[in-house]
């Protein structure tokens, strides 16, 4: 549950794409960004969230590391700010307060 992720709302990459499609984008012919938070989280810390959002008591399941497994991740995001003027807009938190509540309704 240590191993951290860069998690992103998918709010953040429709406003990178559109804002890559924009005329104040930086760029032309084809570029590869990183879309992100900018920020890790923990999957203890993920889990955490979810249960909190959700109201579930539900425990982890924890196993071994998967062999190759990036134990640590952490986008950079600055030439997507540079270039196409991306600015990270809904954190975890806020995502998934936006998106769970979706997926606990249809469960019921």
């Amino acid at each position: 549950g240590t191993i951290t992720r860069d998690f992103t709302h998918v709010e953040n990459v429709v406003k990178a794409n559109l804002n890559a499609l924009s005329e104040d984008a930086k760029f032309e012919g084809h570029e590869v960004f990183n879309i992100a938070c900018g920020a890790t989280t923990t999957l203890n810390d993920l889990w955490d969230k979810i249960k909190s959002f959700t109201g579930a008591d539900a425990l982890s399941i924890k196993g071994p590391n998967r062999p190759g497994d990036i134990l640590h991740s952490l986008a950079d995001i600055s030439k997507a700010a540079e270039m196409i003027g991306y600015l990270n807009l809904v954190m975890l938190e806020e995502g998934l307060g936006k998106t769970i509540p979706g997926y606990v309704s249809n469960a019921s």
